[in-house]
């Protein structure tokens, strides 16, 4: 490429006249350089791996500079140095936070850069006592806290590994207070997360030697991680614990803490089925399993915007025929319009006050057209809500007890002589929606987080088979 580019051969003075201007934080000697050689920056940037000016800024902690080349080249900041460092990386090592908060703020992706074996900025403050820069960086860049080593180690992993109980406190409140969309997914993830020897952060710190903060133990059991998560040696995080020394006081409190969560023993654990198992067991014949697969299907295949606009479509029309079962067409009859002292029994029995003044066929046909309008809406509701878990429920209950309340009020309504039929119809219809709503829930429910500990006892590598299981 660069037989077809000469400017981009690299010019080893004029990375040296860069590197003299970022060690004396001059942004005038920058910008000499770059009218001298326009290209001095762009010949940088095609190395792949090199010590930019913005390294050097970084590192040596001069905010002016560093804040002038990353205007001019924001791409240095996500850039590996041939050691495998970002900016960010040595900007940890100086002793003056400065630095790190600005480009923080100039851009916060640099929180998630991997640089050798994987390490994030995060990953490091997670290692010491910067416990306030841990913080920021989970508030400027909440993702971050996902993001694993080559070791397939997260931040809990790391903070505990070294000992920082402080760090660990950090990152373990801030999933415990996360309420941004997603979180209570985040949290059970992130808890349940396997580094490459299958263990949780649970195995890890039961395994130390040093139990003096038994209240992670405890944070760690309230914030529902998985006890019963074995690693790859097939032990859980009580085996470990009785493998200790019993005489020792804090082992027997951190045992007896499992104990009374009910956490077991890798041998009273049964084995997660492999994707070709659970992959074996599909029963394509299967009417309730096709039912869920349909449903979802039909809803992964919405977009936002269309999923909301046949919401408020199904809202409309479902407010719609309630309100035309309130008010019937050509009205109900008044109590004023029986005043012959109910001597006609006839009279008794065809006006009664409340009751629509439509015969018995057009009523019928008009309860038809109706119910089936309403009944529809309501089903298309149920199928366009998003599962969010228990909220979900939430409003599903009560629009099912809408439904009631309108076959209720049909029943009221009705000329004489069809509150039988009408009353005979909600009991079906009713059994129907009550079985639609079982079905939705055992779909939604098992496609996202139907029994969140067992479906983690298998590890973070079984991700496809939880799901082939949820569509059984």
């Amino acid at each position: 490429m660069l037989q077809y580019c000469p400017h981009l051969v690299f010019d080893n003075m004029t990375y040296e006249n860069l590197k003299a201007a970022a060690e004396n934080d001059s942004t005038d000697s920058l910008y000499a350089q770059i009218q001298v050689d326009p290209y001095a920056l762009e010949r940088i940037d095609a190395v792949p791996f090199i010590h930019t000016p913005l390294h050097i800024a970084a590192a040596a902690g001069k905010i002016s500079f560093a804040t002038e080349i990353f205007r001019l080249k924001p791409s240095f900041a996500l850039k590996l140095n041939e050691n495998g460092s970002s900016p960010m990386h040595l900007a940890l090592e100086n002793p003056e936070p400065g630095i790190v908060r600005r480009l923080v703020k100039l851009n916060k992706d640099v929180i998630r850069v991997k640089g050798k074996d994987g390490l994030t900025p995060l990953h490091l403050v997670s290692t010491d006592e910067k416990v306030e820069l841990l913080a920021e960086f989970l508030s400027a860049c909440p993702e971050s806290i996902e993001d694993v080593t080559v070791q397939s180690e997260t931040a809990l992993h790391v903070a505990v590994k070294n000992g920082q109980f402080d760090a660990l406190k950090v990152l373990l409140g801030w999933l415990f207070s996360n309420c941004k969309k997603g979180a209570s997914d985040v949290q059970n993830s992130v808890l349940n997360w396997e580094d490459k020897d299958g263990n949780t952060i649970l195995h890890i710190l039961v395994g130390q030697d040093n139990y003096a903060n038994l209240q992670m133990v405890q944070w760690l059991i309230h914030g529902k991680i998985n006890l019963n998560a074995k690693n790859s040696r097939g032990s859980t995080a009580l085996d470990i614990v009785k493998d200790k020394d019993q005489n020792d006081a804090n082992i027997v409190r951190i045992k007896n803490l499992l104990l009374g969560a009910k956490a077991l023993s890798g041998d009273s654990v049964p084995s997660a089925p492999t994707l070709a198992e659970t992959l074996v067991k599909v029963n394509p014949g299967n009417c309730l399993r096709n039912t869920r697969i349909a449903i979802n299907r039909f809803r992964d295949g919405l977009s936002n915007d269309t999923r909301n606009i046949l919401l408020v479509v199904a809202v409309l029309v479902a407010t719609s025929t309630n309100q035309a079962a309130l008010s019937p067409p050509g009205g109900v009859y008044q109590s004023e319009a029986d005043n012959l002292n109910n001597t006609s029994i006839i009279t008794r029995e065809t006006k009664v006050p409340g009751t629509s003044v439509m015969d018995v066929v057009s009523f019928h046909v008009f309860w038809a057209y109706n119910s089936v309008a309403l009944l529809v809406s309501a089903l298309a509701i149920y199928i366009l809500m998003p599962p969010v878990g228990g909220f979900t429920r939430l409003v599903t209950f009560p629009l099912s007890y809408f439904v009631v309340g309108f076959f209720f009020s049909l029943s009221v309504i009705g000329p004489p002589f069809t509150i039988g039929y009408v009353l005979y119809s909600q009991v079906i219809i009713i059994g129907v929606l009550v079985t639609f709503t079982f079905l939705l829930k055992l779909g939604f429910k098992s496609l996202f987080g139907r029994r969140n500990r067992e479906m983690t006892s298998s590890g973070s590598g079984n991700r496809w088979v939880r799901w082939v299981q949820a569509l059984l």
